[in-house]
């Protein structure tokens, strides 16, 4: 896997925030879905925790949903990613 940059890696988190808040992904499918291995995955996890206050809970069996947003608006934030993302995050299911 070529090297990533830190902001590569701050965007990866932003995706995978975005991605959990539109539907339940387990590491496992967040990993699959962007092409990182779950570890990284649980990394940017953890830099969402530590850094935005954003808290992730963990639905046995599903995976995980966002419980509180931290220092980020949810509604700009999505409609952030919306206008900058190269790769949409797939929509929730219906």
């Amino acid at each position: 896997m070529p090297r990533t940059g830190k902001a590569e890696l701050v965007r990866l988190a932003f995706r995978i925030l975005a991605a959990v808040d539109a539907e339940l992904l387990t590491r496992h499918e967040l990993a699959d879905r962007f092409g990182v291995s779950p570890q990284i995955v649980g990394r940017q996890i953890r830099f969402l925790r530590d850094w935005m206050g954003v808290r992730m809970k963990t639905v046995t069996g599903y995976g995980y949903e966002v419980a509180d947003w931290g220092i980020l608006d949810r509604e700009k934030f999505l409609m952030w990613v919306a206008d900058t993302d190269r790769e949409p995050v797939k929509a929730a299911k219906n």
